[in-house]
């Protein structure tokens, strides 16, 4: 999982791909995320999706929290938004201000 989120997704992000497909790929990246993460707990001392996507994206855990709060926001009440990053006409930073 670990090479899937840094290696391949970070690597063509860096290779001067087009806009619309990377936005596509940050669309896919935070399904990902939500996926990996799952559903928000009723109980917050219970969520250990955070944890999950720290080890998987390595990264520090404060910075898991953030993704998985975006990644969930997209996947649960922003489902425009999402559908519009996916399809490349909104760019993540867009995305992220309407989260």
């Amino acid at each position: 999982m670990r090479v899937l989120i840094n290696d391949f997704i970070g690597g063509a992000l860096d290779r001067g791909i087009p806009l619309y497909v990377r936005n596509l790929i940050e669309g896919l990246r935070a399904e990902l995320i939500a996926a990996l993460a799952g559903p928000e707990p009723t109980d917050p001392r219970e969520d250990w999706g955070a944890f999950d996507v720290s080890l998987a994206a390595n990264c520090s855990l404060p910075a898991a929290e953030r993704k998985v709060a975006y990644a969930r926001t997209l996947a649960g009440r922003l489902s425009a938004p999402r559908d519009a990053l996916l399809a490349g006409r909104i760019t993540e930073r867009q995305a992220t201000a309407l989260a």
